[in-house]
């Protein structure tokens, strides 16, 4: 599994892709805290590659 370090107060997403470059899946990651977070992301076994977007976070 993937590990993603997530700063603080952020979302990051994460899509994996097969061999022939099609997303097999894609997970959203969040971390409403003001310290940084190690968590694992769930990941399709058959995956070749994935990558990571940070997203903006709205703040209420």
């Amino acid at each position: 599994m993937p590990r993603q370090y997530l700063t603080t107060i952020s979302k990051t997403k994460i899509t994996f892709y097969s061999s022939s470059g099609q997303v097999i899946n894609h997970t959203f990651l969040k971390n409403e805290t003001s310290e940084p977070i190690a968590t694992f992301a769930y990941c399709p076994i058959d995956f070749e590659r994935f990558e990571t977007k940070k997203m903006p976070v709205l703040i209420q």
